[in-house]
């Protein structure tokens, strides 16, 4: 019961963040990601921890239990790789020496392709498929089949398990991208896809509108209509491919497709939190004719206090570095706190400034610090 009441009070606090209204206090958002396989007080090596579903219960945890924050982006989900390694997928490296995670750009779709992907999706899906894992056979297979249903489970567990024992609401519902999205990071891969924009481009348009006609627009309607009040924001919309587009190439690959989706978000009277890699300030003309209580900003190299004189009808999500945070002091991690807190006012829910992943990215010491402030934090 105590913890329905903890859950209760988070979303009541981070939805009235989102919606601009003044709080008594300022929700604490975890960017962390990977950082807390290394911060655990187990200490496995990456490459255990990630095959190790217990072993990633265990550590979310024992991270909530330190820091005590509000919601989590990322419950140790974003990196299950068994089910892709076991099948011989060979597009990401875990080096348990630098502490890293690498994923390869790489091409799985022909630049011939674009138009029967339109309009046989399962097909050149299968082709891409055989392309990723060309060794595969039907025992591996079913053991693939396995793990992801495990995968899958693990998620829905972690949600659960965080809400009900810990009152941290899920962060958010159904994720949605525009299509260019697919093809820069899965299908085509960086480099091809920013080619492809020059070389394909009639091809990638109207493949891109059948995507958001028969595929996009269903699914954005569906995930609309879901009962989402669990949730910090309704939807969320991964925001990459953009840092490879010139202005022109915005207009005509980005954009019409992503003002779908926001006017749909819009006219349910929903929100959406938009992961920003890179910078959105360059594109904020495009985004003020939205109301508040509609954008959620969560910005990597914007400074927040920028970021809200440039779009001030969107709730941002950020303000402290990860700079600071790896290589400050907890006295200047506190201060760089305060001084965020009273700048940004209301709508504004504190957050670090990029995915936490690397060992030099946070000190278990500043952290603990800002957390402390901020739970004592009070206007």
């Amino acid at each position: 019961m105590e913890q329905n009441k903890v859950l209760q009070e988070r979303l009541d606090v981070m939805h009235a963040c989102v919606k601009h209204e003044h709080t008594y206090r300022v929700p604490h958002f975890s960017n962390f990601w990977t950082w807390k396989i290394l911060d655990s007080d187990l200490h496995p090596k990456l490459s255990e921890a990630l095959a190790d579903y217990g072993m990633l219960d265990r550590m979310q945890c024992e991270f909530q239990e330190r820091y005590g924050f509000d919601t989590h982006y990322d419950l140790l989900s974003r990196n299950l790789l068994k089910p892709s390694s076991i099948m011989g997928g060979h597009h990401h490296l875990i080096n348990d020496e630098t502490e890293s995670i690498n994923f390869f750009d790489h091409v799985l779709m022909e630049d011939t392709e674009y138009s029967e992907y339109g309009t046989d999706r399962w097909a050149v899906s299968w082709r891409m498929f055989l392309r990723k894992y060309p060794d595969l056979d039907q025992g591996t297979m079913a053991k693939a089949i396995a793990m992801n249903i495990e995968n899958s489970s693990y998620l829905s567990h972690m949600q659960k398990k965080m809400a009900t024992l810990y009152g941290c609401p899920n962060c958010y519902g159904p994720t949605l991208q525009v299509p260019h999205e697919r093809f820069h990071k899965y299908y085509r891969g960086i480099k091809a896809a920013t080619m492809d924009m020059r070389r394909h481009k009639g091809e990638m348009l109207k493949t891109y509108d059948m995507i958001m006609e028969d595929e996009i627009m269903p699914a954005v309607n569906r995930a609309l209509a879901m009962d989402t009040s669990d949730c910090v924001c309704d939807v969320m919309e991964p925001f990459l491919a953009h840092t490879m587009m010139n202005q022109k190439q915005w207009d005509e690959f980005y954009w019409p497709y992503m003002k779908q989706i926001l006017d749909a978000v819009q006219a349910a009277g929903k929100s959406i939190m938009i992961f920003v890699e890179n910078s959105i300030i360059r594109f904020k003309d495009y985004f003020q004719d939205y109301p508040k209580g509609c954008l959620v900003l969560v910005p990597e190299l914007d400074d927040v206090v920028e970021l809200r004189k440039a779009i001030p009808n969107a709730a941002v999500i950020g303000g402290i570095s990860s700079v600071l945070l790896g290589r400050g002091t907890p006295e200047e991690c506190v201060d760089a706190t305060k001084r965020v807190i009273d700048a940004m006012g209301d709508g504004f829910i504190l957050g670090a400034n990029k995915m936490i992943s690397f060992r030099n990215d946070c000190r278990r010491e500043n952290l603990l610090a800002v957390c402390e402030y901020v739970q004592n934090f009070r206007w």
